[in-house]
C-alpha cells in the first residue's frame, strides 16, 4: 500500500525539460531564426506569457487551442506555452484547404486559433460558419517581412505579440499536470481518404518517444540543430521536445529553399529529415 507521495512519485512531462533548460542552461541559445535569439531563460518567459494570456482567455484543462505557424520561434513557444495552461495544442497542417481547416477547427472544438499572417486569407475562410468561434490570435513574422494582415486590420484581430506583451513581466509559474495521461496534443490526418480523424497524445505518450529518441541519438547541450520540417508533424515536435530536454539549440531553416544554404551557415551537429528532401 505504498501510495504515490512527493518522495517516490512525479509526473513525467516534456513541460520538465523547459523547466530544467531554463535553470541549468539559463543564458544557452534556445531558439534562432536568421538574426533573432533567444536563451532558454528568455523562451520561458514568453512560454509562461503565453500560458498566462490564454488563462486570461479563461482556457484552462482540455481546452483546445488550435495554431496554424510555419516554423518560426512563436510555434516553438506554443508547444510549452499551450500545455502550460493545461490546455491541447492542435497543430493544423498548413497546406490543407480552408474546408480542411474548418472542420478541424468545429470538430476539435477550438478555443483560440493562433495563425501566421501569411495564411490570412485562407484562415479568413476557415472560420467562417463554425458555430462556436475560436477567439484569434494573428502572429506576425517581422523577420520575414510580413505585416498584420487586411483581415486581421479590418476584423480588429488580435496581434499575438501585443497580447503577449501584456503578461511579459510576470513570475515565472512552473506547474505540472495533474495527471502525465492528461492530454496535451490533438493530431489530426489530412484527410486525404475521407473526414480528418483526430488523434491524442497525452504528457506520457510524448515522453515516451522522447526518450527512445535519447537512447539511440548522441545529443549534447553544445550542440547546434537545424530544424525544416513541419512543427505540426510529430517527428519534428518529438525531436523538438528532445532537443529542449538535452539543452540544445534549435535553428529554423528560413524556408525549404533555403535549406542548403542554412546548413552553410548553422553547420548543425544534427538536423532530423525525411528521405524525400534528401534525393
Amino acid at each position: 500500500n505504498l501510495d504515490q507521495n512527493l518522495a517516490n512519485y512525479t509526473v513525467l512531462s516534456p513541460l520538465s525539460f523547459l523547466e530544467r533548460s531554463r535553470k541549468t542552461f539559463p543564458d544557452q541559445i534556445a531558439i534562432e531564426y536568421e538574426d533573432y535569439q533567444l536563451t532558454y531563460k528568455q523562451a520561458a518567459k514568453r512560454c509562461n506569457a503565453l500560458s498566462e494570456l490564454l488563462k486570461s482567455y479563461n482556457i484552462s484543462k482540455n481546452d483546445t487551442v488550435a495554431v496554424m505557424l510555419p516554423n518560426i520561434p512563436e510555434m516553438w513557444e506554443c508547444h510549452f506555452g499551450i500545455p502550460m495552461a493545461g490546455a491541447v495544442l492542435n497543430a493544423i497542417n498548413t497546406r490543407l484547404d480552408y474546408n480542411t481547416i474548418n472542420f478541424i477547427l468545429g470538430h476539435g472544438e477550438a478555443k483560440v486559433f493562433i495563425y501566421d499572417s501569411s495564411y490570412s486569407d485562407i484562415v479568413e475562410k476557415a472560420v467562417q460558419n463554425i458555430e462556436n468561434k475560436p477567439i484569434l490570435l494573428e502572429v506576425v513574422d517581422k523577420v520575414a517581412g510580413l505585416k498584420n494582415s487586411e483581415f486581421a486590420e479590418s476584423q480588429k484581430i488580435l496581434n499575438y505579440e501585443n497580447e503577449l506583451n501584456k503578461f511579459s513581466d510576470l513570475e515565472m509559474v512552473y506547474q505540472l499536470p495533474q495527471n502525465e495521461w492528461d492530454a496535451i496534443a490533438l493530431n489530426y490526418t489530412s484527410g486525404t481518404t475521407g473526414l480528418p480523424k483526430g488523434v491524442m497524445l497525452s504528457h506520457n505518450n510524448i515522453i515516451s518517444q522522447v526518450k527512445a529518441v535519447m537512447d539511440v541519438l548522441p545529443l549534447y547541450k553544445e550542440y547546434r540543430s537545424l530544424s525544416f520540417l513541419p512543427l505540426c508533424h510529430i517527428f519534428e515536435r518529438t525531436v523538438t521536445y528532445t532537443y529542449v530536454g538535452v539543452g540544445v539549440g534549435v535553428y529554423y531553416a528560413e524556408s525549404m529553399e533555403t535549406i542548403a544554404d542554412n546548413l552553410k551557415e548553422v553547420k548543425p551537429h544534427f538536423f532530423s529529415s525525411v528521405p524525400r528532401l534528401l534525393e
